[in-house]
């Protein structure tokens, strides 16, 4: 789970914190689509990632371990696409 805790501070760190993305006056629709389109890939990234860690942790309980490592592979999988989805969208506003 050392790749989850790097990606959470990755995200705390990322550059954005407490300061705006836009500048109000400047601010347009396909911007406002773009930002929705990357947070709604994180949400459905998460959804999977939470899905997978219980599926594992029942299985576990159960002393079902046949396929947890597929599962973790899964999960690591799914963790990857999840920060690369993460930079790209720091990407798409560091260029705005």
């Amino acid at each position: 789970m050392k790749a989850i805790d790097l990606f959470v501070i990755e995200i705390e760190a990322a550059p954005f914190g407490q300061s705006p993305l836009f500048k109000a006056d400047k601010v347009n629709d396909e911007d406002i689509n773009q930002m929705i389109q990357f947070d709604r890939n994180l949400v459905e990234q998460l959804e999977v990632i939470t899905k997978t860690s219980e599926l594992i942790y029942d299985h576990v309980l159960k002393g079902e371990t046949s396929d947890i490592i597929m599962q973790v592979r899964k999960l690591k999988k799914e963790l990857d696409v999840m920060k690369n989805t993460f930079s790209d969208r720091l990407d798409y506003f560091m260029k705005r």
